[in-house]
């Protein structure tokens, strides 16, 4: 027989494992235990614009629209991207977005609709190509084949445009090393003492889309000129293709030839290099037309009129070229100048004439009797013939056309300047004598670069590069039969009193009269330099051996 004790523990043990069974069943019923909400559904998404394979214009807003839905909540936010970019997104619909600035090439973009429960789907891809054309750009200076002394600055110049926008940038190059870049137009670069050399320069520009072109190669030189004439090449020879035939010889005479070209002389009162840069001036005027009045600069008229086969005979009235004020021609009346000290003084009248005869490539200008003034042009003078008048039958042979033919100016004895010659930077102003019965006035300011080529009489020539020669620095490299000699111009010593400094360089032995110039490098030398009573400058050595 059991205890009772007994039998109570078990029937307490049993109903316990009922009520554990029961809440099991219970909960169960009631769908807990191991079981969550039903999965959450991922909306849908489709792109809309733009349409697949459209192309746009760099720089022009591409508008991106997509359809999106969610079937058992919301559309949180709409993202589209570039690739793997996300470019920008929308939150309420209709889902757009306008993308700026979009980067050139075939774009792949998408649309991912993300729902209220973090829930997400991306559309399918679609194309879109963002075309860009590349730039354009030239190099427009220095010129093809441009040749430059050591030690000077050289600027080049280029110009670029594109289609779709701004010019972003614009790098200058010699050979594939950057000298430097320019943002803005006019895009230039100023070269500070390049090496001696052939340079090949490029100018490449870049757009605000990074496509890039670069221009066609051209090369400069870049030539010691302390060297002897042949050296130099055709290009700084400036069109002066005779060599020198005078010898090198005392450095006063280098000094002298120097100042005589782009001074004054009393006795023959010739201003070489601003009359010579006036009658290629002239040159540079258009005489095509055969026949009535044309306006030009200064409220002057040029008047061309035919002459004989193909020539045209040009008259200037008061026209203004290059600076200068030009009046002559058989179409206008004689000009009248004073004579008081020549041999009929008095009232004289100029008859002057310009004839343009052209050639199979360019052509010739024939100048006789024009009138000069301005720009660095000397005064009239009191001679019986102006100083100012282009005579002497001047005249300017070119070759090509246009506002700016290569030329070649033959005025007064024989002097010829170079294609390359560059005269100016006047600054406007009367002449000035520095003392009472001075013979010596001073010219406006100027700045003088170009080839020249000196007569002493048949056979005797020497050739002159200058190279930023002004009233007070610069210099000019003087080339003889027997080397070269270099005539720096320092600050006058007083008005009118000039001062320069000489050093030569001889290939070959002189002697003039008791004096042996050896082979080799001469002294630094300076010299005070003043017209004479005679007219004629005269140098006298101040410092040396």
């Amino acid at each position: 027989m059991k205890s009772p004790h007994a039998t109570s523990t078990r029937s307490f043990f049993f109903r316990g494992a009922l009520t554990v069974v029961a809440a099991a069943a219970a909960l169960t019923a009631c769908g807990g235990g191991g079981s969550s909400d039903p999965a959450n559904e991922a909306p849908t998404v489709a792109l809309g614009a733009p349409a697949a394979g459209t192309t746009v214009t760099w720089g022009q807003p591409v508008t991106l629209t997509a359809t999106a839905s969610d079937s058992d909540g919301t559309i949180a936010r709409v993202e589209f991207y570039d690739g793997t970019t996300k470019i920008g997104e929308d939150s309420t619909a209709p889902y757009e977005f306008t993308w700026t600035n979009a980067p050139a090439g075939t774009r792949t973009v998408t649309a991912r609709a993300i729902d209220n429960a973090g829930g997400s789907t991306v559309s399918a891809e679609r194309t879109v190509v963002i075309s860009n054309t590349a730039p354009t750009v030239s190099l427009t200076a220095p010129a093809p084949g441009a040749a430059i002394s050591a030690g000077r600055s050289v600027k080049i110049t280029a110009t670029a445009a594109d289609t779709e926008g701004p010019v972003a940038r614009v790098e200058f190059y010699d050979g594939t090393t950057k000298l430097g870049e320019s943002t803005a137009a006019p895009y230039e670069f100023t070269w500070a003492n390049p090496p001696t050399g052939t340079h090949t320069l490029t100018v490449r520009a870049i757009d605000g889309a990074g496509a890039a072109a670069t221009s066609a190669a051209q090369s400069l030189a870049v030539v010691d000129v302390e060297g002897p004439w042949a050296s130099l090449g055709a290009a700084l020879q400036g069109g002066i293709t005779a060599a020198p035939s005078k010898p090198i010889e005392a450095g006063g005479l280098d000094a002298i030839e120097v100042l005589t070209t782009v001074g004054t002389n009393a006795v023959a009162p010739v201003w070489r290099a601003a009359m010579a840069q006036a009658a290629k001036s002239m040159a540079t005027a258009n005489f095509t037309p055969a026949g009535g009045f044309l306006d030009c600069a200064g409220g002057g008229r040029m008047i061309v009129a035919p002459g004989a086969g193909t020539r045209r005979l040009v008259s200037f009235d008061n026209c203004v070229l290059g600076g200068f004020t030009f009046y002559g021609g058989v179409n206008v009346a004689p000009y009248s100048h004073t004579s008081v000290t020549g041999a009929t003084p008095g009232t004289i009248l100029i008859g002057s004439t310009i004839n343009w005869d052209p050639t199979a490539d360019g052509f010739t200008l024939t100048i006789d009797g024009v009138r000069v003034t301005g720009n660095g042009a000397p005064d009239a003078g009191n001679g019986d013939y102006p100083r100012n008048a282009l005579g002497a039958t001047t005249t300017v042979t070119c070759a090509g056309s246009g506002a700016n033919p290569s030329c070649l100016t033959t005025y007064a004895t024989g002097n010829h300047w170079g294609t390359d010659l560059l005269w100016d930077s006047f600054a406007a102003g009367p002449l000035a004598t520095p003392a009472a019965g001075a013979l010596y006035a001073t010219d406006d300011a100027y700045r003088v670069n170009g080839t020249f080529r000196g007569g002493f009489g048949a056979g005797n020539e020497r050739n002159i590069r200058f190279e930023d020669f002004t009233p007070t620095s610069g210099r000019a490299i003087v080339y003889g039969s027997n080397g070269w000699s270099v005539v720096t111009r320092l600050a006058p010593l007083a008005p009118g009193v000039e001062q320069l400094q000489v050093k030569r360089f001889l290939t070959a032995e002189v002697v003039v009269g008791a004096v042996t110039y050896p082979v080799g490098p001469g002294p630094t030398e300076r010299y005070r330099c003043e017209v004479a009573v005679s007219g004629d400058w005269n140098c006298t050595l101040i410092v040396g051996p």
